[in-house]
């Protein structure tokens, strides 16, 4: 159960972490992030599925421990989100005091637009 819960937490980090290093979201894309996290979960269900004699000690962990149990999905969520927040505070002190030259630009062109669109 720890490391079937281990497991789900790394592929939803690396997943989340993916969604927010992409800029711009081709449906090739979704399919890639959210399906991974999907077929994670569909594989655990069916490998849990199998009989014990083939799924030995992970036989229905997911069906009939992890998945009612709300300790599971709150941990899941916990570890992604305090996972993400390093992740995040990062990329954003970076973006705000050491900028790359396109990430001036689409500053300036912000600003720009701000102060066309305000009435004087």
């Amino acid at each position: 159960m720890l490391g079937a819960t281990m497991y789900t937490c790394v592929v939803w980090v690396v997943n989340l972490q993916m969604a927010l290093a992409v800029q711009y979201f081709t449906l090739i894309q979704h399919i890639a992030i959210w399906g991974s996290i999907a077929l994670w979960h569909f594989f655990m269900f069916v490998y849990g599925s199998l009989p014990s004699s083939f799924s030995t000690n992970a036989y229905k962990v997911f069906v009939e421990t992890l998945a009612p149990s709300p300790s599971f999905w709150i941990v899941t969520l916990f570890v992604a989100v305090s996972s993400l927040i390093p992740y995040f505070s990062c990329s954003t002190i970076k973006m705000w005091l050491f900028p790359m030259h396109h990430e001036r630009i689409q500053w300036m062109r912000y600003e720009s637009k701000k102060k066309t669109n305000e009435p004087e």
